[in-house]
C-alpha cells in the first residue's frame, strides 16, 4: 500500500511539473505587450497579436517557447527568435534562432 501512494505521488508531482511548463508560455504573451526599444527602433506589441516595427506591420505569437515576427502581407518575412526576459520583465533579449547577433530591447 505505501509503494502505491508513492508512485501515485510521483506520477502526480510529474504531472504538476508538466502543466506548469505549458502554462508559462501563456504568461509570456502578455510580457510582450507594449513598446520596447534598443537604439533609434521601436518595436510595439499589441494585444490582438499584431506588432509594429518602425512603420512595418506584422503579427506574432509565442510557438514552442520561441517568438515568431510575421509580415502581414508577407509570410515569407517570418522571423524566429529564442526570447529572455530580465530586470523585473523590462529588458527583453532577442537571439535569432538561425544564429546572428543578439538584441537587447528596453521597454518603455
Amino acid at each position: 500500500m505505501k509503494k502505491q501512494f508513492i508512485i501515485i505521488g510521483i506520477v502526480l508531482l510529474f504531472i504538476c511539473v508538466g502543466l506548469s511548463g505549458c502554462e508559462e508560455s501563456a504568461d509570456d504573451t502578455s510580457k510582450f505587450i507594449g513598446t520596447w526599444k534598443w537604439g533609434e527602433e521601436t518595436l510595439t506589441f499589441f494585444s490582438d497579436g499584431t506588432y509594429d516595427r518602425n512603420n512595418f506591420s506584422g503579427i506574432y505569437e509565442i510557438k514552442n517557447e520561441k517568438l515568431v515576427l510575421g509580415g502581414t502581407n508577407e509570410p515569407s518575412l517570418t522571423s524566429v527568435y529564442y526570447y529572455s526576459f530580465s530586470d523585473n520583465d523590462s529588458k527583453l533579449t532577442l537571439t535569432p534562432e538561425e544564429g546572428g547577433l543578439t538584441t537587447v530591447l528596453l521597454k518603455q
